[in-house]
């Protein structure tokens, strides 16, 4: 990692505290991919709910997600991200007490999910844009191949960590719920994170509408082939590629016999491991021309 200069963004002091706070986020976000899935086929059984599931996170992200860029573009991104993982704090602190309890039923899952959802469309643009501030130019591409590093990164260690609570403290609903509250507390600790970084005065979009500016970026996406295929290719795989992450308990049940919470956070390690070996090999890649 040393030898292709991958970590050469981290000597910048905001970068820095922007970057661990980030990979504390979404080593929360990946510990309750697997809680949902567990909690939902524990209570249902049912391959559908989990469909649902997906659902409920999907819908706000395609709905809100060109909103929220255009949101992230007119007011301060750091508040911004401040303001909505502090709101997903929230929502799972709910939840978790909730499932703490033995209140907790489907739907309550549901609308978290959906929530947070919605939270996210305004948070992800953010997380994209603030980060080139944070940085050099210079050592931009450094930082997009750490940044690239995270999700496949997290998505190892984290899923054990949750499935080793369900199972073995106390009862299974009783380790779940002290999940969440873990994953509540990684987002807090990245709103922090996010009031300690110092971001340098970034010049905001003025002088039209939101309406305006979303119709302008429709406009510029369809105007231009390459992204026109990126934005596809992104849509496809959201919509396709990833749906055996939402049936991981399914598959698990048919595979290893159980839907525990070991078994599918071993699944998810798993792809995980793929994962930070192909963004590894990418981030390789950065001088080649195709």
């Amino acid at each position: 990692m040393s030898k292709l200069g991958i970590l050469t963004a981290l000597k910048h002091r905001d970068f820095r505290v922007y970057w661990l706070g980030f990979v504390t986020s979404v080593s929360g976000m990946q510990m309750f991919l697997v809680i949902q899935a567990w909690l939902v086929f524990d209570l249902t059984g049912s391959a559908l709910q989990l469909g649902f599931l997906a659902l409920a996170r999907a819908l706000p992200a395609v709905v809100l997600g060109l909103v929220g860029g255009v949101f992230a573009d007119k007011v301060d991104q750091r508040r911004l991200l401040m303001a909505t993982t502090s709101g997903i704090a929230v929502i799972y602190l709910v939840l978790a007490t909730l499932t703490l309890t033995g209140a907790v039923q489907v739907w309550h899952i549901l609308a978290a999910v959906f929530l947070v959802g919605g939270l996210q469309a305004f948070d992800q643009p953010s997380r994209q844009a603030i980060f080139p501030n944070l940085i050099d130019r210079r050592d931009l591409m450094s930082a997009v191949a750490l940044n690239s590093t995270v999700h496949p990164g997290t998505r190892i260690l984290a899923p054990i960590v949750a499935g080793l609570m369900i199972d073995f403290i106390g009862a299974p609903q009783v380790g779940a719920a002290l999940a969440i509250y873990v994953v509540a507390m990684a987002y807090a600790i990245f709103s922090y994170m996010l009031f300690r970084v110092q971001l340098p005065p970034v010049d905001r979009a003025i002088g039209s509408s939101g309406f305006q500016d979303l119709k302008d970026g429709i406009g510029y996406i369809l105007s231009r082939p390459v992204f026109r295929l990126l934005i596809l290719t992104s849509f496809v795989n959201a919509f396709f590629g990833m749906s055996h992450i939402t049936l991981m308990p399914i598959i698990a049940h048919n595979l290893l016999g159980e839907a525990s919470g070991s078994a599918i956070s071993l699944l998810f390690s798993a792809t995980g491991i793929g994962g930070l070996m192909g963004a590894l090999i990418g981030s390789s890649l950065g001088g080649m021309r195709r």
